[in-house]
């Protein structure tokens, strides 16, 4: 039997209105009984993990204590062996809400008679780009943030790396940091990866097509899998409207080419 694709992602690409895109125009050879993507195995078996009741308990989350996350505001860059520490600026600060409106904010604070359930409503999906491999570790995903950006934190409040475990990032009872001009309500997941084909060398007006050393792979079975918990158990404790790209928000590559197409699945988990 064949099925056409159930979901039209974006109604304003043309291309989308073609319900066999899935399955790269070639349904015989690429059977899905779900219309859901073009590996019926892996698609039923990721989709499977978000849909049943049992899965709607909290899957396994490293916490920051145990990856050894430093301490909010703790922007110190050390030499070898911690010899010649210095501070370095807090970019990011901590709120006010006439000098620093966008600062590191817990919601209680923000929102002092609202629940989280009340104020979060959206997760937004990111990948890290060409500095990223599936398994960077959160401490450098942190230090990026705090010693090289100067944030406050972390930035994210949770990180799946390709072996598919979930790690705690920025408390998520504080706004984060991940979308420019709209992070408030909403709950920044980064698949470690880096899943936007070819990488540009700019020199001048002239854009050259580089080779990504990274391999540009699609998130893994495992990354998917997790994922899919983690936003069912978000969905069943703070009821989440929608899943959305970083792109969906501001105007970049991330999540990248091969994990667009992960985005309205994601948001049909919470939407179910």
């Amino acid at each position: 039997m064949i099925t056409a694709d159930t979901i039209v992602p974006d109604s304003t690409i043309p291309q989308t209105f073609n319900r066999y895109a899935y399955v790269e125009n070639n349904p015989v050879n690429h059977r899905d009984s779900n219309g859901h993507c073009q590996d019926r195995r892996q698609c039923e078996a990721w989709i499977s993990l978000g849909a049943t009741p049992s899965q709607k308990s909290k899957p396994r989350i490293t916490s920051r204590e145990d990856w050894g996350a430093r301490q909010p505001g703790n922007n110190t860059l050390c030499g070898v062996q911690r010899v010649g520490c210095m501070e370095v600026p807090d970019n990011e600060g901590f709120f006010d809400p006439v000098s620093n409106p966008a600062g590191y904010a817990p919601y209680s604070q923000l929102h002092e008679d609202e629940t989280l359930s009340s104020i979060l409503f959206e997760v937004v999906i990111h990948h890290g780009g060409n500095s990223m491999n599936p398994i960077t570790s959160p401490s450098s995903i942190q230090y990026e943030h705090q010693t090289k950006r100067g944030w406050h934190d972390i930035g994210y409040h949770f990180m799946v790396d390709g072996n598919g475990q979930i790690y705690e990032g920025r408390d998520i009872g504080v706004r984060g940091s991940h979308v420019s001009g709209g992070n408030t309500g909403r709950i920044g997941v980064l698949l470690m990866g880096d899943f936007e084909p070819g990488a540009a060398l700019s020199v001048g007006s002239i854009s050259i097509d580089l080779i990504d050393l990274n391999g540009d792979h699609e998130p893994s079975f495992a990354q998917v899998g997790s994922t899919v918990q983690l936003l069912t158990w978000l969905d069943s404790v703070y009821g989440i409207d929608s899943v959305v790209g970083h792109n969906d928000i501001n105007h970049t590559e991330c999540p990248g080419t091969s994990c667009l197409i992960y985005i309205p699945y994601f948001d049909n988990i919470v939407n179910q």
